[in-house]
């Protein structure tokens, strides 16, 4: 249920720009896709990191295990909120550009890039406590997270391409004021629900971190 809400958006606008982009679902799987690609090319990678490259990717990807099994409740909300808050901020700022979609269409694959690389390194230092840190600690909050940045990601591409459109003059289908305003409602709907993918991640951080200790 919870899915089927991230994939449909509130507050969107439809037609004609998600029909020149493949409409609005096939456009979000699209995203997930790319996603996809970036775990597959991130555990890849993670396979050669070390202790100093996780360190330093932590704002970003949550990627540094020692600190976030020693966590609290509020630090761990706290860092997981602000990762997922600078992917949703820049798919923002992306969707108020005129070429924000060149961006807003990397973006997923940049998420999944970190979430693969930190599959890649716990496996390649860790073997199958590695992964059972995966499954406990990071997929359940991930998986929201990932699935709120590709619908922010598909808004800030619409939102783009209608800057796009409305350059070349074309018509559309709702006066700007009220394209803006569905756009900072769909974006506002995603930040809630990357809170709950945070509660989400603090949660089973508390919950099962304290069973592993990486040394």
């Amino acid at each position: 249920m919870l899915m089927k809400k991230i994939i449909s958006t509130p507050f969107s606008v439809k037609k004609p720009f998600e029909d020149s982009l493949f409409g609005r679902k096939p456009l979000f799987f699209v995203f997930v896709a790319t996603l996809i690609l970036g775990i597959a090319a991130g555990a890849f990678a993670g396979r050669g990191a070390d202790d100093e490259l996780m360190k330093n990717l932590d704002i970003l990807f949550l990627t540094n295990y020692r600190v976030r099994c020693t966590q609290g409740l509020a630090d761990a909300f706290i860092a997981s909120f602000a990762s997922v808050f600078l992917f949703l901020l820049i798919l923002f700022l992306s969707g108020l550009s005129l070429w924000g979609c060149c961006i807003s269409v990397i973006m997923p694959f940049i998420k999944g890039y970190g979430y693969g690389l930190s599959i890649g390194y716990l496996y390649m230092n860790y073997g199958f406590s590695g992964i059972l840190y995966n499954l406990l600690v990071i997929l359940p909050g991930a998986f929201l997270c990932c699935a709120v940045i590709c619908a922010a990601a598909r808004e800030s591409t619409l939102s783009s391409w209608r800057f796009i459109c409305q350059f070349r003059k074309k018509p559309a289908s709702e006066s700007p004021n009220s394209q803006m305003k569905n756009y900072m409602l769909a974006m506002i709907w995603l930040l809630f629900l990357s809170a709950i993918s945070s509660v989400t991640d603090m949660i089973f951080s508390v919950l099962f971190s304290w069973m592993f200790r990486f040394g």
